[in-house]
């Protein structure tokens, strides 16, 4: 009641419209069990906004508010000239059913509605927002609600806002009949023993008095308003009886992505981080938030019989308002044409361009449980700091379905993450048999030639696949990782911030960006990303350890001892020490700390940097001249700040400029 008097007072001063509302305020209504209620809720049905009250009670298909008011205006609404969905004169699709949301939803629960609506359910949250509390948010909250959190007037002024645009939509709308047909008859009826208590909490209906009798106007133009070209394609949601589609889901979003990816005006957020939201309740302006997208593409897929249906909708992030939706139906499971429709629509409205040829490649047929272990590698291989459990899953998946590039790709990286090289270069093989364009792949075999110091393979691979790649956050981290270590540290942080900004929510995208910074040396930008990657990944032991490196040389050093104290891993925290000592010229705790650390954990460079640290510059450039470069030792060189104190001398100039190579890469 208290919604309906302040919505009542929002919308005159909202809209110039006479509205009327009809809400159950009364429990007894009137309505008894002999009654007809079919036909003493018809011209209540018969209105042009429907608002359900959504609360943890209201999705019960055998609830008399649900078959009564619920399904039946649904069906109402798509039948009459009106149609249920309305296109909004900036060019949105806006449903009739508008509902509001007073309880978070069991998943069950969001089904049954969706599976009602043929789509996913998009609310307006009146819910109060606290740690184990679910309960509905009312007037008297705003009084002592902390900054920052939902408001109930807040609330009811989008209530007010989204009738208005439905409104306006009628008004200019000239397909508009002067009067609505009327309600199909119910062909069952219902026991109304609960009827005055399920009338009082679930069910609204808003009517819009005497407005269908209005002279409706042409259709206003579609706004011409430049929209922001950066998109993020969620997991598809399985809406089948069985639940058995979500295989399906997945693989619909994640071609569609494919193809949008290669767009060069879009920037499209890759699966990896897109796919963190699914399952999760979260609202989408959040969403776009946490990708730092203007737009999100959703939907959903189910199954009648023989057909499957794609339901995909875009949506503004900026207030969660449909820029369109659509239904699209296929005999078969071969989606690759709808696909393809969709990506192709999705452009357009963005007025990005797709490569001419580009599309979806027919599904690859996944065995369920491969695909699952794959999944969850991916999981733990995104994360940066798990290598052994990320191949353990990959390992699983090949020996289950060795049929695919990309899981077996991602076995060998990760081999090559836990330096077992004989077995990375098995499975690379194996993947280029299977399908050697995977731009991926391309990056693993760039990796490879990095680790082996050919500089030159390594850029030829990247550039091969760079029209394709430049939008793979794999590819733009191997980019990043070649810049820095073959002495090219601000085109390294250029790359590693461009896959930063399409991959967001994953953890190598953090560490590829945070070792470019250490390497360039800007300390300031490393500690604004060093406390970000701790915020999204708070069990990180080599996010805390970056960030102490990052508090130590911004002179921080109260703050970086603390933090210290979180860095849970011996080797870590001496390299932390070591740092930190050096950047403060503490000779005597280095010399302690280097002597302390165990012979057999030493290798030439830790050797060396002890040499530096006793002032022995002489015996440290001549152990690096004479040694024998790999990897590891270069890798050093570009990385520890003591070894780089070397630069100056001519010797260990020449010697580290033997590997200068400059990465001839467009950055955008």
């Amino acid at each position: 009641t208290d919604f309906v008097q302040n919505l009542e007072k929002e919308l005159r001063s909202t809209l110039k419209d006479t509205l009327t509302i009809y809400f159950d305020k009364n429990p007894h209504d009137g309505l008894l069990e002999t009654h007809n209620v079919d036909k003493s809720l018809e011209g209540k049905l018969k209105c042009l906004i429907f608002i359900p009250i959504i609360s943890q009670t209201y999705c019960d298909t055998k609830s008399f508010a649900w078959q009564h008011e619920f399904v039946a205006f649904n069906n109402l609404a798509n039948e009459d000239q009106f149609g249920r969905d309305i296109k909004l004169s900036n060019g949105n699709v806006a449903s009739r059913i508008l509902p509001v949301k007073i309880h978070e939803l069991d998943s069950d629960d969001k089904a049954i509605i969706e599976n009602e609506i043929g789509g996913v359910l998009r609310a307006i949250e009146f819910i109060y927002k606290s740690g184990g509390v679910n309960r509905p948010l009312n007037s008297k909250d705003d009084e002592v609600r902390m900054p920052g959190k939902i408001l109930f007037r807040d609330q009811v002024n989008k209530v007010a806002n989204a009738i208005k645009e439905i409104v306006n939509a009628l008004k200019h709308n000239q397909n508009t009949p002067a009067t609505l047909p009327p309600l199909p008859t119910q062909k069952k009826t219902r026991n109304v023993k609960s009827l005055t208590l399920n009338l009082l909490i679930l069910a609204m209906v808003l009517v819009i008095g005497y407005f269908a009798y209005l002279k409706f106007n042409n259709p206003t133009e579609q706004s011409t308003e430049e929209t922001d070209k950066s998109v993020a394609v969620l997991a598809f949601t399985d809406l089948s009886e069985q639940g058995n589609l979500e295989y399906l889901g997945d693989g619909v979003a994640e071609e569609i992505i494919n193809v949008l990816a290669q767009s060069k005006d879009l920037k499209v957020i890759a699966r990896s981080s897109s796919f963190q939201f699914k399952g999760k309740n979260e609202d989408l302006r959040e969403i776009g938030r946490k990708l730092g997208v203007s737009t999100i593409l959703e939907g959903s897929v189910r199954k009648f019989k023989d057909q499957i249906r794609v339901t995909a909708q875009l949506i503004k992030v900026s207030d969660g308002s449909h820029y369109w939706s659509k239904n699209m139906d296929q005999k078969t499971e071969n989606l690759f044409e709808i696909q393809d429709a969709i990506a192709k629509e999705v452009a357009g409205f963005l007025k990005a361009t797709l490569l001419e040829g580009v599309s979806s490649k027919e599904d690859e047929v996944w065995n369920e449980e491969a695909r699952r272990l794959y999944q969850k590698g991916r999981f733990f291989f995104d994360r940066s700091d798990d290598d052994k459990r990320a191949l353990e899953y990959f390992q699983k998946s090949v020996n289950i379905d060795s049929s695919h590039a990309i899981s077996l790709t991602f076995l060998s990286l990760s081999y090559g993450q836990v330096q077992n090289y004989n077995r990375r270069d098995h499975y690379l093989l194996k993947a280029k048999m299977v399908n050697s364009t995977l731009p991926e792949l391309h990056a693993t075999q760039s990796l490879k030639a990095i680790v082996n110091l050919d500089f030159k393979e390594a850029a030829d691979e990247l550039r091969q696949v760079w029209v394709k790649g430049k939008s793979n956050p794999v590819v733009l981290r191997t980019a990043a990782y070649f810049c820095w270590l073959s002495g090219r540290p601000k085109k390294a942080v250029e790359f590693a911030r461009l896959a930063l900004q399409i991959d967001p929510l994953i953890g190598r995208s953090h560490l590829g960006l945070i070792q470019a910074l250490w390497a360039d040396g800007d300390y300031i930008e490393l500690l604004k990303t060093s406390q970000k990657a701790i915020e999204l990944f708070p069990e990180s032991q080599l996010f805390r350890f970056w960030y102490v490196q990052a508090l130590a040389f911004n002179n921080q050093m109260d703050t970086a001892f603390t933090a210290l104290k979180h860095v849970d891993d011996r080797e870590l925290t001496k390299a932390a020490l070591t740092n930190i000592y050096y950047n403060q010229k503490d000779l005597e705790k280095l010399d302690s700390l280097s002597d302390a650390w165990p012979a057999d954990k030493r290798d030439l460079a830790d050797t060396a940097e002890r040499l530096v640290i006793k002032n022995k510059w002489e015996e440290a450039i001549a152990l690096l001249t004479n040694a024998k470069m790999d990897f590891d030792l270069l890798a050093s060189l570009r990385w520890s700040p003591i070894l780089k104190s070397l630069s100056g001398d001519k010797r260990f100039d020449t010697l580290i400029k033997k590997y200068n190579f400059d990465l001839e890469l467009p950055l955008n």
